[in-house]
């Protein structure tokens, strides 16, 4: 569970987020929705599928096959992992090592 939503990894390898969906740290590509957000499977990119699942707060991040890990939410402070600061993510988005 993070701050005000919660999320799943399923025996499936999938994952589903529920709750309030503030700054898009359900990962659906619904934006800054400040309502219950249904549960919702987010789809691994491409045709890889999800090993690892962190909650935070307000931001998800997941790790895929291959462990290349992907974030999405509130971004304010970079915490996404893509490189920039934008204020939020409403969907997976790679992190990169530079």
């Amino acid at each position: 569970s993070g701050g005000h939503h919660s999320c799943v990894l399923d025996m499936n390898f999938k994952i589903a987020c529920w709750g309030f969906n503030n700054y898009g740290a359900c990962g659906s590509g619904d934006e800054h929705l400040q309502t219950a957000q249904p549960y919702k499977e987010i789809l691994a990119p491409e045709e890889f599928i999800w090993r690892r699942l962190f909650v935070g707060k307000d931001h998800t991040c997941g790790v895929i096959d291959g462990y290349y890990a992907y974030c999405w939410g509130l971004n304010s402070f970079g915490q996404i992992g893509d490189g920039t600061d934008v204020d939020q993510r409403n969907v997976p988005v790679p992190v990169t090592w530079e």
